[in-house]
């Protein structure tokens, strides 16, 4: 009889220490998403930002090069790429940006991820790979650990900026998330752009029509 009372007490207080748990991690999603909608400014750094750029396929890739060229080494850099595993052809262009701002390997290290969903694919099983790619999201991140985390919408971005939110959330590493909405969203966002509109620091789209309806939403005319 002592021993199952003993033992009714474990689970007990298991099942609390879990619930504690539980309700830390909600408070801390709450507190996070509350300062993301609030714009809180990032911390002033000292040095240039270490960036991370998601590439995506077709045009998307083309767009996030333009964006890329851009960019000031002395503001942005080392500068890391995240392609999916089946997408050879952004492969290639890494090239063509390590060569316009003149980086080395060493300086641009490529990290590859599952790609949730192919065309035409299905969308049960694009969500249980979004669940796979999300956690081999968090050691990507958790290895090249940028400050800022740059995507123009393709579907292999999602994972990593969940990834990005619960490394926020519990702690280990405040990654800033900007969003670019593809040049052709002229009068709404993207599948993608709604999913992460709550989970990013900077939500860009090129055209006024667009920013009308989200509020959180920069328009900062053409990009590329």
């Amino acid at each position: 009889y002592q021993r199952r009372v003993r033992g009714g007490t474990e689970i007990t207080m298991m099942m609390g220490v879990a619930c504690a748990l539980m309700l830390v991690l909600v408070t801390r999603a709450a507190y996070t998403l509350v300062r993301i909608r609030a714009g809180t400014k990032a911390a002033a750094r000292s040095g240039p930002a270490k960036t991370m750029a998601v590439l995506g396929s077709g045009g998307h890739t083309k767009e996030m090069v333009g964006l890329l060229n851009s960019l000031s080494t002395d503001k942005y850099s080392p500068l890391g790429f995240v392609v999916a595993n089946t997408d050879q052809r952004s492969v290639h262009k890494i090239d063509d940006v390590r060569k316009h701002k003149d980086m080395c390997e060493e300086e641009t290290p490529v990290f590859f991820i599952t790609r949730t969903r192919e065309v035409g694919g299905s969308f049960v099983g694009a969500a249980f790979k979004t669940v796979y790619a999300s956690l081999w999201s968090l050691w990507v991140l958790a290895r090249f650990q940028p400050d800022l985390l740059v995507t123009n919408g393709p579907g292999t971005c999602l994972p990593l900026i969940l990834a990005a939110f619960v490394l926020r959330v519990i702690g280990i590493k405040e990654i800033r998330v900007v969003f670019v909405e593809s040049w052709c969203r002229t009068r709404s966002l993207s599948m993608t752009g709604k999913l992460v509109y709550p989970l990013v620091d900077t939500f860009i789209v090129q055209w006024e029509e667009v920013a009308r309806n989200y509020p959180r939403a920069r328009c900062l005319g053409w990009l590329f």
